[in-house]
């Protein structure tokens, strides 16, 4: 049994479970982004991103979208999608992008502590699974979104969210 932190991944090491989360760098990002005090919401935006017409500073918006890709693409398959789909708005972000992903960072506050959860009692039987899914035509522009996830044992072990260069 033990605990580590590893490029801000939370490690906790068990006999027969690990547990891995993202606590201490998503408590650093909501501080960074003046939201430690926020209320926390029980839910991801529901609605796409539209474009809007007020722009803002695309640093300040470039940072807090990288730290939210990075929860992702770390230990936050739930959260893939909508980090995916801020990122595409990284060179001309508005004030609702920016609004999203401050929900995006409100989220994370409400789930700190999930995280993905590997057990090691496989008891003679491996199960490797992968699951892919495409929406087409969804983006503004007309292009498609696909992603993918492979399972070991009902664990992720990897995953993605991306926009295809092609029109369905």
């Amino acid at each position: 049994t033990g605990k580590s932190l590893y490029l801000g991944i939370n490690c906790q090491y068990q006999k027969t479970r690990n547990t891995l989360n993202m606590r201490a760098y998503t408590e650093r990002t909501l501080e960074d982004h003046h939201l430690i005090n926020s209320t926390p919401v029980a839910h991801l935006p529901s609605k796409l991103l539209q474009p809007g017409e007020v722009p803002v500073d695309d640093v300040e918006y470039g940072t807090m979208v990288g730290k939210i890709a990075w929860i992702a693409n770390t230990c936050r398959p739930d959260i893939c999608f909508i980090a995916n789909m801020l990122q595409r708005a990284t060179t001309r972000p508005t004030a609702a992008h920016k609004s999203t992903a401050i929900r995006v960072l409100r989220y994370l506050k409400n789930t700190i502590d999930y995280g993905i959860i590997y057990e090691s009692d496989f008891k003679d039987e491996v199960k490797l699974e992968a699951y892919v899914d495409a929406a087409f035509g969804d983006r503004n522009d007309g292009y498609s979104t696909a992603g993918y996830v492979i399972m070991l044992n009902n664990c992720p072990i990897s995953w993605r969210t991306s926009g295809l260069k092609f029109a369905a």
